[in-house]
């Protein structure tokens, strides 16, 4: 099982866009991912990373959430539980992000297969 998350900043450079990539990550990772920033059409960037979760299936949704929840709070859940649970939080739509300079994140927990394009 894999963990696909992605970050929107409001950022003007890479550099800036991975120090707040760095701070989300304080927040809810044990373990700083290696993480791929990249400029976002609208302005700022993405910076994009997957988390493996060798749990069964209910703890890596339950941790998942979890670590979702230390990000910020407000969070949408979409998708089939069962396979390809998303999340999306954005300030835009009323959620509250911990890290300043962000302004939307979103997750996709994978049983199985590549990346999904849908988050």
């Amino acid at each position: 099982m894999i963990v696909h998350w992605k970050l929107w900043v409001d950022c003007t450079t890479e550099a800036s866009a991975r120090t707040v990539a760095a701070r989300v990550h304080a927040l809810a990772f044990p373990m700083s991912p290696p993480v791929t920033v990249k400029p976002y059409e609208r302005g700022g960037f993405v910076v994009t990373w997957a988390e493996p979760n060798s749990s069964g299936w209910n703890d890596a949704v339950v941790e998942t959430i979890r670590a979702a929840q230390k990000i910020g709070a407000g969070w949408v859940l979409t998708g089939d539980i069962l396979s390809a649970p998303e999340g999306v939080l954005s300030k835009n739509a009323g959620g509250h992000i911990a890290v300043s300079g962000a302004t939307m994140v979103s997750w996709l927990l994978l049983r199985e297969g590549p990346a999904m394009g849908a988050v």
